[in-house]
């Protein structure tokens, strides 16, 4: 079985690290097995999927009345299954900013939206 190679020309032509790590992707993609069974295609679709997102990530920002109304409305973005390394609480300005995929924005902003904050971003 022959070593499989990829083509270095696209990532020397990239314009920002972003279109590189595209170019990147888009060689892995060519390189999943075709047979559709496949359950390692699958995976690895999925994991290239999960990737390309992290790239795309968006902060939403929302400021509270209260430090319970904070509290709550962190609790509530842990309970929904978004790491907490994705949430940024700040006590004194009664923030709080989390990063989450753009298929996230919506979700997180309703999310954030059940504590009644005063500013939502």
């Amino acid at each position: 079985m022959g070593a499989t190679t990829i083509d270095a020309a696209p990532y020397a032509f990239a314009s920002t690290p972003a279109a590189q790590y595209e170019a990147h992707v888009s060689d892995l993609v060519g390189l999943l097995p075709v047979c559709a069974e496949s359950q390692n295609a699958r995976e690895g679709r999925r994991r290239l999927s999960i990737h390309k997102e992290i790239l795309m990530l968006k902060t939403v920002t929302a400021t509270y009345p209260s430090p319970a109304a904070l509290s709550n409305a962190v609790d509530d973005l842990i309970n929904a299954g978004i790491p907490s390394e994705k949430i940024h609480r700040d006590d004194t300005t009664r923030q709080v900013k989390v990063m989450v995929p753009e298929t996230g924005v919506a979700g997180a902003r309703e999310l954030l939206n059940r504590h009644d904050p005063t500013n939502v971003t």
